[in-house]
């Protein structure tokens, strides 16, 4: 199992902000399957789009502040 990253945002997508998931699968089609799932996306015609990339772990170290 590998991990991913499944970005997704509802259409009309000028309206609708990204979203990006971490999915663990076989392969990256069945990364983006298990999102569509979990989204109850299965009408013939998709409500959003998808991008899938490979996980890659950040460097060691932390935040310590943000600003909001």
């Amino acid at each position: 199992m590998r991990k991913f990253i499944v970005t997704y945002t509802r259409i009309p997508t000028n309206y609708n902000d990204p979203v990006s998931v971490v999915v663990e699968a076989a392969t990256e089609s069945d990364a983006r399957a298990i999102v569509k799932d979990h989204l109850r996306d299965f009408a013939s015609l998709t409500g959003y789009t998808y991008e899938v990339k490979l996980y890659t772990p950040p460097p060691a170290g932390k935040i310590l502040g943000a600003y909001v």
